[in-house]
């Protein structure tokens, strides 16, 4: 197939030269696959787990470019699971699986998987064959759960919600989709990227929060968050409120930024401002792990080891 001999060539030719050579390689390789046709399949390894993808997905172009996006996130469910075995963890936005292969990889965590889009949760489905305990979900995940006005479209790689169109979507809050199906056992890490209710969708769901405490780790993209009605930097008292007191900060591309306590969280509240006053095309944006004030000995963990990774680079 034509799409897979451009990805195996673009994947050879990516490993090395600098940025902007990889950065021609993969506009060029995007640009052909408009042509193509972007949903044709192609096979495509994340940490040794052959996945499909549409021919059209950044994913293999990020990875090229970021060897280090989403390995984070394994780190931490590494972290996790070292101290609370047999948990699982949840990938609200799981798109075509690929968070939750890193997520298995690193942890052996089952996984609950949950995606809006009815195209990518039968992709995610066939991704995540194998990767033990792993349940996968179609489901719009908001607030809270009923019907709202508006229509859910699939573009740029993934899904988003268009707000007042002729059309109803029915949306469920996390703790009742968690209420419909008792095999998930006792969840200690929570992903969420969707396309700016990330704040939303924690928010609603802070009395079950405030329960279990489970990591989270979630993409902060405040603009995106103001326009979806998010709860913006409140969000950060929010979660305070509910037991959390550590916070770990990364670049959208798996770097480690910074960290903070809640002695300390002016550092949350500048990194939040920044971003927020950087809406380029893409928007900047950066992912957070917030981790109860119980759990400070796998703050540290993640924190020591994000040291030493970075002293490795």
């Amino acid at each position: 197939m034509l799409s897979q001999y451009l990805l195996d060539r673009a994947v050879v030719l990516g490993r090395s030269g600098g940025r902007s050579r990889k950065a021609i390689i993969w506009r060029a390789y995007a640009a052909l696959n408009k042509v193509i046709g972007a949903k044709q399949m192609v096979r495509f390894d994340v940490l040794g787990h052959d996945m499909l993808l549409p021919a059209g997905s950044g994913l293999p172009s990020v990875k090229s470019r970021h060897p280090g996006y989403s390995h984070n996130l394994g780190r931490i469910a590494r972290a996790v699971a070292g101290k609370y075995a047999g948990s699982w963890a949840i990938d609200i936005g799981a798109n075509t699986g690929d968070t939750a292969v890193v997520i298995y990889q690193y942890s052996r965590m089952s996984i609950l998987c949950i995606e809006a889009s009815e195209y990518y949760y039968s992709i995610c489905k066939r991704n995540t064959e194998g990767l033990g305990e792993t349940l996968v979900v179609k489901a719009v995940v908001d607030d809270k759960s009923g019907r709202r006005a508006g229509t859910f479209v699939e573009e740029n790689g993934g899904g988003r919600i268009v707000d007042g169109s002729s059309g109803t979507i029915e949306s469920m809050g996390l703790p009742d989709i968690l209420a419909s199906h008792s095999e998930v056992g006792s969840v200690r890490l929570i992903k969420v990227d969707t396309e700016g209710y990330d704040g939303r969708i924690l928010s609603g769901a802070a009395s079950w929060l405030q329960e279990h405490c489970p990591a989270l780790f979630w993409e902060c993209q405040p603009v995106s968050d103001r326009d979806c009605g998010g709860p913006g930097y409140g969000l950060f008292d929010l979660l305070l409120s509910c037991g959390y007191g550590y916070f770990l900060f990364y670049a959208n591309t798996g770097e480690y930024l910074t960290s903070c306590d809640k002695s300390s969280l002016s550092v949350a509240e500048d990194l939040f401002h920044f971003f927020a006053n950087r809406n380029g095309h893409p928007p900047q944006y950066m992912d957070i792990c917030a981790l109860a004030k119980a759990d400070q000995d796998v703050f540290l963990a993640i924190r020591n080891g994000e040291l030493s990774q970075y002293g490795k680079q």
